[in-house]
């Protein structure tokens, strides 16, 4: 687990592909998302999010086993593209 001082920095990090997976909120992930340069693989709520339809909520990931997995309406589970 890495810890960064703010999320521009996580983001700049997890772009390069020195972290593996992030959870990030929507204002900071998104761009990348929308760019290409990151993929969505979850969402972290308990309904989808009306900017990315057809990914998958974190509640029914296999990530997450038998308990709900939710974060604040706009986190999202990331990896680099």
């Amino acid at each position: 687990m890495a810890v960064f001082p703010n999320a521009s920095l996580a983001v700049n990090d997890f772009v390069a592909g020195r972290i593996d997976l992030m959870i990030g909120v929507y204002s900071t992930i998104a761009p990348q998302v929308k760019a290409g340069r990151v993929r969505l693989i979850a969402v972290c709520t308990l309904q989808p999010h009306p900017a990315f339809p057809g990914v998958p909520i974190g509640a029914y990931s296999p990530l997450v086993g038998e308990r709900p997995f939710r974060r604040p309406a706009n986190s999202g589970t990331n990896k680099p593209s």
